[in-house]
């Protein structure tokens, strides 16, 4: 008997979203305007590239940056235009606007 439930059906839901954001993105020939930061197997490169582009754009030394977040309830999954700096992302976590917080999304 298996106590522990299986992972499985997740894994290929998630997989499946990851393959479609990344053909997304390659069938469209342009960067999306809302990154699923989530589907990215290595998001530390991500990041730093948001703030490499960031860097060259003002001419400010990479190592003298670092992020800012801002919570929007407007941008979801979706984006008419993209962020004059930086990047809008949506990650796997619901966020509590009255308390504050993030916790796992359950949809």
């Amino acid at each position: 008997m298996n106590v522990f439930p299986s992972s499985h059906t997740h894994t290929h839901t998630h997989t499946h979203y990851r393959l479609k954001f990344f053909q997304d993105w390659i069938d469209n020939n342009i960067a999306p305007n809302v990154y699923w930061v989530s589907g990215f197997y290595f998001t530390q490169s991500f990041l730093t590239g948001v703030l490499q582009n960031y860097a060259r754009k003002y001419t400010i030394p990479i190592d003298h940056l670092s992020f800012q977040f801002e919570v929007l309830k407007e941008v979801g999954t979706t984006s008419e235009s993209k962020p004059d700096d930086g990047a809008y992302v949506n990650v796997s976590y619901h966020y509590n606007y009255v308390n504050n917080y993030c916790g796992p999304s359950f949809t």
